[in-house]
């Protein structure tokens, strides 16, 4: 009786959700993602330099600790970023990762990117505010400049083989959506 009782419990806990992501048994967001332009979606990005030619995203999960570095390489501006975050709900300030460059106080997050540019790569956000949804991790920025912000939505396939990021930006300039599909390498 006893053991019906638990089991009854954790499935009501798994259905409210009470239950955290990484406690369930989720895929691993770990590995490296490749960009595959064909499936994505840039939404209103229509300077050359914001869609990219080519895009990796690595991913290193370990619990709620998520480290991220994102590179790529469009047909003007190139750049890179490496930061970290624990999703856990709470409002914070990611971890840089990106060492200096020349000893000044670029890092490597704007090196090679004179327009300040980041459409889901280069750059290292403000503020976050990441926490996990089933095994759906959401992330939002909070205050990201020119009174707008991003929510970015990482759903994995269930084989675990496509990373789709969907994103949902304000700002002053303007609303867009974007899809970005990546496939593990």
């Amino acid at each position: 009786m006893k053991l019906r009782y638990r089991n009854c419990l954790l499935w009501a806990s798994l259905a409210a959700g009470v239950i955290p992501a990484h406690a369930q048994h989720c895929l691993s967001l770990t590995g490296t993602w490749n960009l595959n332009m064909s499936k994505s979606m840039f939404g209103s990005d229509k300077i050359p330099t914001q869609q990219p030619e080519k895009e990796t995203l690595s991913i290193q999960q370990n619990g709620a600790e998520i480290r991220q570095t994102w590179e790529y390489q469009g047909s003007v501006v190139k750049g890179r970023s490496s930061y970290s975050f624990v999703a856990d709900g709470t409002e914070q300030k990611p971890t840089n990762l990106s060492p200096a460059v020349g000893g000044g106080s670029e890092t490597a997050a704007t090196e090679g990117n004179p327009f300040g540019i980041r459409r889901g790569g280069p750059g290292v956000p403000q503020n976050l505010k990441p926490e996990w949804e089933n095994c759906t991790l959401m992330v939002t920025e909070v205050g990201g400049g020119r009174g707008g912000g991003r929510k970015s939505k990482y759903v994995l396939t269930k084989d675990g083989k496509q990373l789709t990021i969907y994103q949902e930006s304000a700002s002053g300039m303007g609303d867009s959506e974007k899809r970005l599909v990546f496939d593990r390498q």
